[in-house]
């Protein structure tokens, strides 16, 4: 989660689309609605939080929608 070199801003949007995009195929991908989906939910919550709360040098902290 430490970039030297870059914008973790950049990369971090990408990921978040790239996850939106990936769990719009629950069915495909076989994610059970109570269980698995709720796991992974509470997985990229936390992410989201360890993200926000890294320090990024001279950048602005990085804010999830």
């Amino acid at each position: 989660m430490h970039d030297n070199e870059g914008s973790m801003d950049g990369m971090m949007k990408g990921l978040a689309s790239m996850w939106k995009r990936l769990l719009k195929n629950d069915e495909k991908l076989g994610i059970d609605a109570e269980y698995t989906r709720s796991g992974i939910t509470q997985f990229l919550a936390d992410f989201k939080k360890q993200v926000e709360d890294m320090e990024v040098g001279d950048d602005d902290p990085i804010e999830f929608e």
